[in-house]
């Protein structure tokens, strides 16, 4: 085996893809490998001039935007191109989703070894409120639990993942190995550096900070609306998405909410100093997944609230000075934004988040573990 190909719709402009996929190439690298990585142009991988680095983009938009019809179409024309410009008859294929197009049309003659890399159940998420997504979500399960035995490996990035493979898709758990999320080495380094807490400045306003996509699972109106009713906190929005123009007309004219749009990752861990709240949040029909972000803000060790059900709040239940809402509910997240503020230790930083996100969840190091667990035995 010396060849690995990387497939995704997701450009590497997109930190979640690019976060994802650096540090599976930058181990493929060390261990000799060639690499080729095909998805829509946009972004840049860090090592790019490495000789055994090939960068294959399509160039077409990525499928997330508009409404469910034409994202639908969008996605399908995109996996169909992506598969199309994938080199033929490599050793290993790796293909990441939530694209669930990729998975659906991918073929197990393509490969000699092809592992899934699980990091959202896209058409789970699909709303049961109207007859079309409920078909769709339907007709999109039967598919997946089709086609998902074309793969030899999977890996998952959370335990409900896990979960639904093993019992809605039928497959074998020990084909399966974690690889989750986390946070890399450097930004770690980054992020938890920091020691003191600017929240301690005599006459500084508290700050809240949401660091992250701007999409419809995060639906971060429940913040403007948590912004409006308490004036003397500043509230900070640092990222874009598919839902930012409906976000940003519904902050317009509320003084105390500030909108900074995408910024480059070395404008973060200065971003994350001077705030003194992070929250975070997925709307209930997303239970089965963990926002990445959530490892990076524990890793800063300043106090988070986050909205949600499900398997995150499983997650954060283990570490220190995590509060957890119902999500959407902005009167429940001004109320605990008081607690924090007014509690005696409330800007507190924990050093044991710090080292249970070294510990557990460094991405060199889940990935080694997975490398270790698949491609040693080839």
């Amino acid at each position: 085996m010396n060849q690995i190909v990387f497939l995704s719709t997701y450009s590497l402009n997109e930190p979640v893809l690019k976060n994802r996929v650096a540090p599976f190439i930058d181990l493929a690298l060390e261990r000799g490998l060639s690499v080729t990585l095909v998805n829509p142009v946009g972004g840049k991988y860090q090592n790019s001039s490495h000789p055994k680095f090939h960068h294959k983009t399509v160039d077409t938009p990525q499928a997330n935007r508009g409404n469910f019809f034409f994202r639908t179409m969008r996605e399908l024309i995109l996996a169909r191109k992506i598969l199309k410009n994938a080199p033929k008859d490599v050793d290993i294929l790796f293909v990441t989703i939530p694209s669930m197009f990729l998975l659906f049309f991918f073929s197990s003659s393509r490969a000699k070894f092809s592992i899934l890399d699980v990091r959202d159940l896209t058409w789970e998420y699909l709303s049961d409120k109207s007859f079309i997504s409920r078909l769709a979500k339907r007709v999109f399960g039967f598919l997946a639990k089709l086609k998902i035995s074309n793969f030899h490996y999977y890996s998952v990035t959370n335990e409900a993942e896990r979960s639904y493979l093993t019992n809605q898709l039928d497959v074998d758990s020990e084909k399966i190995v974690s690889c989750p999320n986390g946070i890399s080495a450097q930004q770690f380094k980054q992020v938890s550096s920091f020691s003191n807490n600017n929240s301690s400045s005599v006459g500084k306003r508290p700050t809240v900070l949401y660091v992250g996509n701007v999409g419809v699972a995060q639906n971060l109106l429940t913040l403007i609306e948590a912004a409006k009713l308490l004036p003397n906190v500043d509230f900070i929005i640092v990222g874009s998405g598919s839902d930012v123009q409906n976000i940003s007309a519904a902050a317009k004219g509320v003084k105390n909410m500030h909108m900074r749009g995408r910024v480059d990752w070395s404008e973060i861990p200065a971003i994350y100093q001077k705030a003194d709240i992070l929250w975070a949040q997925l709307t209930p029909d997303f239970s089965g997944a963990v926002p990445s972000k959530l490892y990076e803000y524990l890793a800063t060790g300043k106090p988070i609230i986050y909205g949600g059900v499900g398997e995150a709040v499983s997650v954060v239940s283990e570490f220190d000075g995590v509060y957890v809402v119902s999500p959407d509910e902005s009167n429940e997240l001004v109320s605990c934004i008081k607690n924090v503020i007014s509690a005696p230790c409330g800007f507190q930083l924990s050093l044991n988040n710090r080292k249970k996100i070294e510990e557990k969840y460094i991405r060199e190091k889940s990935v080694e573990k997975f490398y270790n667990n698949i491609l040693n035995g080839l």
